[in-house]
């Protein structure tokens, strides 16, 4: 029996696909005339604005307090803006070191997206758990075959107990598995979690679901955020094509069934079935985001002292910091320039104001390129007249949207070749990096001090100078390890577990370090204090 039977029956076919698989584009007048409920999709990263640390940086704080306070605000402005369903980053632990993940342990994961869950909550916002399921780009660090104790551990025991503690409405998965094993592992995790066996009473969302995908969440009663109208509309035909060659003897029910299982067919039944779930969801996050949230004022100092929290000291030999008094410092990095462009004013005028000079600010490097040496002789010259250096190192933004992919997350050639050439003056570096994309620095030994912190804040700059001048202590730890040479490390994790057959299992991140010994420089909780 269909729930909402008394508006589906109303509903032509177009409707219903259109319902199914492009909310957005669902027409006013249809959704006024049956009263469905809109849907307005928001990621919490999105209403962050200029001010607030994503929440990869927050986790760095281990301090679920200042990171609800943090979430309170995104979770506002997201209300303010009209978004009734918000997608808060899961508790799903990092398993791709060249992937941004809250954290890689499972536990503080939770935490930090539980904070972020409960104040979308607080302020009537339906919200969804994202990342649920394992991703195409995290299967070649997994076992070849599905390990039972990893899925448990990583998967279905984080997002479970996240979702019986929150109100969160439902977990969300994208960036599917096509085939394999794995692919059947999401599958059957869709089917716990529409059978209540895991996350119970919590909706499935796919979103941007592959089209070879669309029928088979579809026929799991699993809401989809854009999903293929074409595949769907094409199943539907086939589904009666083949009932129709059956009635004259050329197809058999085999034949037919065959086709429902691979998804390249759906029954107007199961089709009906999809849009009651679909509108289940649609009228869920109604309810959750009918009212008015709890306020939350935006005190600048809460959003600075959130800047300074997450920042992590990696490395201070021989404690070049904090900051002596009457030094010649100069700033080095073009990715400041792309991350905030009144940086460096701001950064001048904080330094000075602590008693020291700001000599100047030189590119360095094209944020853009791979090789700019033209920018080099310039940077050289200015450090040369300078006590101290800070040398802002990174990705940019394109690099850091693509590193899982692309599998790197070293700094540019350009700026190795910048460290490298500013080597005689190591005992005055003092590198600074974001914390979203966990850069793999490389030249750690051509560095005096290595700090990581968000460098595109409104407060940064401010930040910056408190910290390097000690006003504050630095006191973030690491959520997840930051490597000295990632890709080198990729290599001989994929020749243990190709050439040797070593399986990981549950080990991932800083649990197979400790296992196998293998020490690193700036582990999980890594992080230094003045």
């Amino acid at each position: 029996m269909l729930k909402h039977n008394d508006i589906i029956s109303q509903l032509s076919e177009r409707d219903k696909i259109t319902l199914l698989t492009d909310i957005g584009n669902l027409p006013d007048e249809l959704q006024n005339e049956f009263g469905i409920p809109k849907l307005n999709v928001g990621d919490i990263e999105d209403f962050r604005y200029d001010d607030l640390p994503s929440p990869a940086a927050m986790a760095n704080t281990w301090n679920i307090p200042l990171i609800s306070k943090i979430a309170g605000l995104s979770a506002e402005r997201a209300k303010q803006n009209g978004v009734n369903f918000v997608e808060i980053p899961g508790p799903m632990a990092k398993i791709n070191p060249y992937r941004a993940a809250l954290s890689e342990d499972p536990m503080l994961a939770m935490s930090v997206s539980k904070a972020y869950v409960d104040a979308a909550d607080n302020e009537k916002v339906a919200c969804g758990i994202a990342g649920f399921g394992v991703k195409e780009d995290e299967v070649e660090f997994l076992d070849r075959s599905p390990d039972k104790r990893f899925l448990r551990q990583f998967v279905v025991r984080p997002f479970s107990k996240l979702a019986d503690k929150t109100e969160s409405i439902a977990v969300i998965h994208e960036n599917d598995i096509s085939d394999g094993e794995y692919s059947e592992v999401n599958l059957s995790l869709l089917k716990q979690v529409e059978g209540g066996e895991i996350c119970r009473g919590k909706h499935a969302v796919y979103r941007n679901s592959p089209a070879e995908k669309t029928v088979q969440y579809l026929r799991h009663r699993a809401s989809l955020i854009n999903g293929s109208s074409p595949t769907l509309e094409t199943a539907l035909n086939n589904y009666k094509k083949i009932q129709s060659n059956i009635e004259h003897g050329t197809a058999t029910v085999e034949d037919l069934n065959d086709e429902v299982l691979l998804g390249k067919a759906i029954s107007p039944e199961t089709l009906d079935e999809a849009v009651d779930g679909m509108l289940d969801f649609l009228f869920a996050v109604k309810q959750k985001s009918d009212g008015i949230g709890v306020s939350n004022s935006c005190d600048s100092e809460i959003c600075l002292r959130a800047v300074l929290e997450s920042a992590v000291l990696l490395k201070n030999s021989p404690s070049v910091l904090p900051l002596g008094r009457h030094l010649r410092v100069c700033a080095i990095g073009d990715i400041v320039h792309e991350k905030n462009t009144g940086f460096i004013a701001e950064l001048k005028t904080y330094i000075e104001s602590k008693g020291n000079k700001f000599i100047g600010f030189s590119r360095g490097y094209d944020i853009d390129c791979d090789r700019s040496p033209e920018l080099i002789p310039a940077a050289k010259g200015l450090v040369r007249d300078a006590d101290i250096v800070l040398l802002f190192l990174g990705l940019g933004e394109k690099r850091e949207r693509s590193s899982h992919k692309t599998k790197s997350i070293s700094i540019p050639a350009n700026q190795q070749e910048l460290l490298s050439d500013l080597s005689i003056h190591r005992h005055k570096i003092v590198a600074i990096t974001p914390p979203e994309a966990c850069v793999d620095i490389v030249l750690t030994e051509n560095c005096a001090a290595i700090m990581q912190l968000p460098i595109d804040r409104a407060d940064s700059a401010r930040a910056v100078a408190m910290l390097i001048s000690g006003d504050f202590n630095p006191c973030g730890k690491l959520a997840s390890t930051v490597y000295t040479n990632a890709d080198r490390e990729y290599i001989k994790y994929k020749t243990h577990r190709e050439r040797d057959g070593i399986k990981t299992a549950s080990f991932i991140g800083y649990r197979y370090y400790d296992t196998a010994g293998d020490r690193k420089e700036f582990p999980f909780g890594h992080g230094l204090g003045y």
